[in-house]
């Protein structure tokens, strides 16, 4: 429905909103999360999670219709020549896929997965480390919708996801190098800035791309979304891992990994970009 707006304004604006309103969420769940917790047990963060869950359906069949739906989501798509694997062979499709939204995705398990084991390890508990979470979640509502603007009117959008992924690494990097309870804390922040305007900007990257639009945006976004779950799955191993063999060794190889993968998508991308002034030049 986003990626379908007429203008580039309009898609922006809808990823931006999109993504802080998913980290508002996340917000409100961690910190109900963590008072049902501490007021009445891991137990019952299950049952009040499934009350929520009966709510959202309950609201998603009566204001979810035909009669309210907007139209861009009527929309079809025409069917184009373009396959599948066609293009996922695209270089700059196997760019944004593997060299960084999946390393991406993966590194983003120091918050989802590392940081609770890690915090406890530290002496933090389960409340303290809501907080971080939540300052987490702060920092990509307040900063992503101004950032991802600000960062967009000047910058192209895969130099602004580049400088998402640098921060990214350098945090893991940093974390490798210093493990404390302010070096968690800094990273934590640092990954929040880096994801304060990644998440939007990726959606935008990605379906604006010609070879995108010439699939069919939906099925270019069911894609993305496809690889960001596997990715999300593998986080789990990765961080495990690396507490088994060594956060200072494996959080090093993660990043320094990490930026030579994103040195890549730059390539890539700039080899499109030259590729392309020579055609106009022909033409």
């Amino acid at each position: 429905m986003v990626a379908m707006q007429p203008d580039e304004e309009s898609v922006t604006q809808g990823f931006t909103m999109s993504s802080a309103g998913t980290n508002a969420g996340m917000i409100v769940g961690v910190a109900l999360g963590a008072t049902v917790i501490t007021s009445l047990g891991y137990r019952w963060v299950y049952v009040v999670s499934a009350f929520i869950l009966l709510i959202l359906l309950v609201t998603a069949i009566l204001f979810y219709n035909k009669n309210n739906v907007p139209d861009a989501m009527n929309y079809v798509e025409a069917n184009s020549d373009m396959s599948f694997f066609h293009f996922v062979r695209n270089k700059r499709v196997i760019g944004y896929i593997f060299f960084l939204t999946v390393p991406y995705f993966i590194c983003i398990g120091f918050i989802d997965f590392f940081l609770p084991l890690e915090g406890k390890s530290q002496g933090l508990n389960e409340e303290t480390i809501s907080y971080i979470i939540i300052i987490f979640g702060l920092i990509s509502i307040y900063l992503g919708p101004v950032l991802t603007k600000k960062l967009l009117s000047v910058l192209h959008s895969y130099i602004v996801l580049i400088i998402s992924a640098v921060v990214m690494s350098t945090a893991i990097i940093y974390y490798g190098l210093i493990q404390s309870v302010f070096a968690l804390v800094f990273a934590c922040v640092a990954i929040a800035f880096a994801d304060s305007f990644f998440q939007s900007v990726q959606n935008i990257y990605f379906t604006q791309l010609p070879e995108s639009i010439k699939y069919g945006q939906s099925s270019t976004l069911a894609l993305s979304n496809v690889v960001i779950g596997i990715a999300q799955m593998g986080q789990a191993y990765i961080f495990a891992f690396a507490m088994f063999f060594g956060i200072r060794k494996t959080f090093l190889i993660i990043g320094i990994c990490f930026l030579v993968l994103t040195a890549i998508f730059l390539i890539l991308n700039l080899e499109n970009k030259d590729c392309n002034k020579i055609k106009n030049m022909n033409h």
